[in-house]
């Protein structure tokens, strides 16, 4: 937490060295773990399906190219899964597992114009996982489309956003998410 302080000083001082907007972002989220989730107990499994959470925060946007932006950005995510009691094929019991997440991800954006353009993305994603039965520390990788258009002084950007976790939060036997797959929609305004 001590670090946080010492992030938030350098991206200031790094938006004055170069061309910067902040954004707002706000959306959906549906994630699930892989599989498995526990192993079978005797004739029952466990199957992971998508659960969907909210997700909001901020980023700041350093124009690096005419078209290639690096973005920063800070996120709560709500993670999880309903996961299905199956006997057979049969659906014995659904519960919903959420993990929330403060999720800082920082990628490469290439718009195909300056202003109102398409756009993809990719980069990694480093998270602190807020539940106390499951790893402190998330990551992973983070791709997506989006689209932006340009109105006045503000920019408004459409985008979705998928994000593959590699580690496995996994920490004890009854936690029930392994590593988490999510794909997110979101609306975001930049000045």
């Amino acid at each position: 937490m001590k670090r946080l302080p010492f992030l938030f000083v350098f991206l200031v001082i790094a938006s004055r060295a170069f061309p910067a907007e902040l954004k707002i972002l706000g959306g959906v989220c549906l994630s699930r773990s892989t599989e498995p989730v526990q192993g079978p107990v005797f004739d029952y499994y466990y199957k992971p399906v998508y659960g969907a959470g909210v997700m909001f925060g901020g980023g700041v946007e350093f124009n690096l190219a005419p078209r290639i932006a690096l973005e920063i950005d800070a996120l709560f995510i709500q993670k999880g899964s309903r996961i299905e009691m199956r006997y057979d094929d049969e659906v014995v019991d659904l519960t919903r597992v959420r993990v929330n997440e403060l999720s800082f991800p920082a990628f490469f954006r290439f718009s195909y114009r300056r202003g109102t353009s398409p756009y993809v993305l990719g980069g990694g994603e480093l998270a602190v996982v807020l539940a106390k039965d499951a790893r402190a520390i998330d990551y992973g990788l983070v791709f997506g489309v989006g689209y932006r258009k340009q109105m006045h002084s503000v920019l408004l950007t459409l985008e979705g956003r998928y994000h593959h976790g590699l580690q496995d939060t996994n920490r004890g036997p009854h936690v029930e998410l392994r590593r988490m797959r999510a794909l997110a929609f979101l609306v975001g305004v930049s000045i």
